[in-house]
């Protein structure tokens, strides 16, 4: 490090020439032409771990994520945050809101009852104090019910249920849960066998597998070209209104093998988050054996491949979405009460025993703790293993 040099030891950050706000020009349905006002820095750029391209518009034609929120009125006499209870979009599924603030429900002031007494004078035993840490959390939930909403179409065994956290869409390790198919003697209902403490406090996806009522393949061939997926059917179909899959059906692929020791992911949908995949192209080859295309949507990660079916370990079959049942879930937040003790990676401590230390709806927490609970880890009860919570990490007060 040379002291003499101006802006030694330094890094200057400064925005590209390529970002902006510009009039476009639309080539075609994913890509787009606009003009700079000055020569970029460089000739172009493709993105990657240390290029990140993104941009959002105010196009009422676009599809995509929600880009920001704009509150053109705030309100007034708020004590607490309020919830966002719906979103609406034609279209759009899955965005999820919450509210924050920078001065709702904060602590304005903190007074020491009782300073203490008798402190020896010797400063080797100083004593030390430490506020309690009142922190904001994200209460975890446990399954209340969970009922049936559709019994599905050519279930005549049940399949197993598969529970998906709402927002993470991970498999939950800890719910096992029993469909019971409807008989002429009474409905069919779900047993929830084993429950789970662990779900985000947004409502679960419930997935069918190992499902009767697929659709046979003989031959699964991936185009890295168009991300798609060319399905040969195993039987044939002889009338046009027969053939079982048609242009927007979404499928849910099972029983597809790439063969012991490949390194592809496969082709099934549990290696994708137990997502269905839409069909684009249909081939119905009547008299013969028909070919179904379907998008994997950007699902395979970079650098990856599904691999080669293999037709001799495989009984491959589609399952249409719209052959699901469907469930509606009830969801019980965990709470936290008076002098419960909470562990995390980083530190353990009761929380308060005074009166208001957690409040259920804004989910303020106040524990005392010899070392700080840190942003993003897991708190989990030692007196009641199924009650857990995750910190939000814009609310931290000690």
């Amino acid at each position: 490090m040379d002291r003499g040099i101006e802006g030694n030891n330094t890094i200057n950050f400064r925005e590209s020439r390529y970002a902006g706000q510009f009039n476009i020009l639309a080539n075609s349905d994913n890509t787009f032409t606009y003009d700079l006002d000055r020569y970029p820095e460089e000739p172009s750029y493709t993105s990657s771990s240390t290029t990140e391209i993104i941009y959002d518009t105010t196009s009422k034609t676009a599809y995509g994520p929600i880009a920001a929120i704009a509150i053109p009125e705030k309100g007034k006499g708020y004590t607490r945050l309020p919830g966002v209870s719906t979103v609406t979009s034609d279209t759009g599924t899955g965005a999820i809101l919450e509210a924050s603030s920078r001065s709702i429900g904060i602590p304005k002031t903190a007074k020491i009852n009782n300073i203490g007494f008798d402190y020896p004078s010797d400063f080797t035993l100083r004593p030390q104090s430490k506020l309690p840490q009142i922190i904001k959390i994200e209460a975890l939930s446990g399954l209340k019910a969970v009922g049936i909403t559709s019994y599905g179409r050519g279930y005549n065994q049940p399949p197993q249920l598969v529970v998906l956290d709402g927002v993470t869409r991970d498999k939950d390790p800890d719910a096992d849960l029993s469909y019971n198919l409807e008989t002429p003697d009474e409905p069919g209902y779900v047993d929830i066998i084993e429950n789970t403490y662990g779900l985000s406090n947004i409502t679960p996806i419930i997935v069918p597998i190992n499902n009767p009522n697929g659709i046979r393949v003989t031959n699964l061939v991936y185009d890295s070209s168009t991300d798609t997926v060319a399905a040969t059917l195993k039987i044939a179909y002889s009338l046009a209104e027969e053939f079982p899959i048609e242009i927007g059906d979404k499928v849910f692929v099972e029983n597809a093998s790439v063969g012991v020791g490949s390194t592809g992911l496969g082709y099934n949908s549990d290696a994708y988050k137990y997502r269905t995949f839409e069909i684009t192209q249909v081939h119905q080859n009547l008299g013969n054996v028909g070919v179904v295309t379907y998008s994997l949507g950007g699902n395979l990660p970079s650098g990856e491949i599904p691999g080669n079916f293999n037709s001799t370990l495989s009984s491959g079959i589609l399952v249409r979405e719209r052959d699901f049942p469907q469930f509606s879930v009830v969801l019980e937040p965990n709470t936290f009460n008076a002098n419960e003790t909470l562990t995390s990676e980083t530190s353990v401590g009761p929380v308060s025993g005074l009166a208001f230390d957690y409040d259920e709806e804004s989910q303020w927490l106040t524990v005392e703790a010899a070392s700080d609970f840190e942003v993003g880890k897991l708190i989990e009860s030692a007196d009641r293993c199924k009650r857990n919570c995750i910190w939000d990490s814009s609310h931290i007060w000690h």
